[in-house]
């Protein structure tokens, strides 16, 4: 079994989840996940999933993440539909380093709710440190296509248009950001990021000085 060092949990799980918390093993283990007819039963393998990820091994600290990601996969195995449980499976699986089967999961809460930006900066944030810009910026679009006045994630989509070196795109929206929000210090950061990249230090200068005063 892998055990690696606990770290913070995602929202989703400490907070988005307490109906299913209780429902699980009180020891963190994977008991009692199973229905009669030998089936998985996808509510109490997704609560033993999150209670492992609360529980760290009392001597050591440590976390059995592989454990709690066969809980969370076998979840989402039984019931396709349950989002939550593709999620906190890719979340299991970065912490182990499997960036491709976390993508997987990621990819499959996304499409299942694409309004989730939770589940969206997820994949779209896997996708970029992996290399795969470029289907970052497309899911970033697409979000911002259909909710143009949810100015967080323009600017993530900001972000990864810089990081692929598209930097006009990336000033453009910058500017469709500032329409709405003439003081928003996300982007003006952001401005002040793109500039010096493009050598342009005056520039870049002055919107560093302009987030500092809003």
């Amino acid at each position: 079994r892998m055990m690696l060092t606990l770290r913070a949990l995602p929202l989703l799980l400490l907070l988005g989840t307490a109906p299913l918390v209780g429902c699980g093993p009180k020891d963190g283990g994977t008991e009692n996940v199973m229905n009669d007819d030998g089936t998985v039963n996808p509510r109490a393998a997704y609560s033993a999933g999150v209670s492992l990820l609360q529980t760290p091994d009392r001597k050591t600290n440590e976390i059995d993440y592989q454990s709690a990601y066969d809980m969370f996969s076998q979840a989402a195995e039984s019931k396709p539909e349950f989002t939550n449980a593709h999620y906190n499976a890719g979340w299991t699986a970065e912490r182990m380093g499997m960036d491709d089967r976390a993508a997987t999961h990621y990819r499959q809460a996304h499409e299942q709710e694409p309004d989730n930006t939770e589940f969206l900066f997820a994949y779209a944030e896997l996708l970029s440190r992996s290399g795969n810009g470029a289907a970052a910026v497309d899911l970033y679009q697409g979000n911002v296509d259909n909710h143009p006045k949810d100015l967080t994630v323009r600017n993530s989509l900001m972000e990864a248009l810089s990081e692929a070196g598209r930097y006009d795109e990336a000033i453009a929206q910058a500017r469709e950001i500032l329409i709405q929000d003439a003081k928003n210090v996300s982007t003006y950061r952001n401005l002040s990021r793109i500039y010096f990249a493009q050598g342009e230090y005056a520039m870049s200068q002055l919107c560093a000085e302009k987030a500092k005063t809003m």
